[in-house]
């Protein structure tokens, strides 16, 4: 096996259990990363904004960002409600 394919490997599985490794210590997060972040799809976070359930921003009127502490808390505070 070489050293690259072993690389590859390796990466996988850390990313499979940990995260991609350059985003541990993001704040904010996209669409497409919020989903993964908690195993939605993203048309279903779409869906949440636009009923206001998810906290978001939209500083261009455009893209959709999150914060992952806010995140955070809406887990948490949700987790208190349900």
């Amino acid at each position: 096996m070489e050293a690259r394919e072993l690389k590859r490997i390796i990466t996988e599985t850390l990313e499979k259990f940990f995260g991609k490794i350059n985003d541990l210590h993001k704040k904010t997060l996209d669409v497409y990363e919020v989903a993964d972040y908690l195993n939605l799809s993203p048309s279903y976070i779409r869906k949440l904004t636009s009923i206001k359930e998810i906290p978001h921003r939209k500083p261009t009127g455009k893209r959709l960002y999150f914060v992952k502490s806010e995140i955070d808390t809406w887990i948490q505070d949700s987790k208190r409600r349900g």
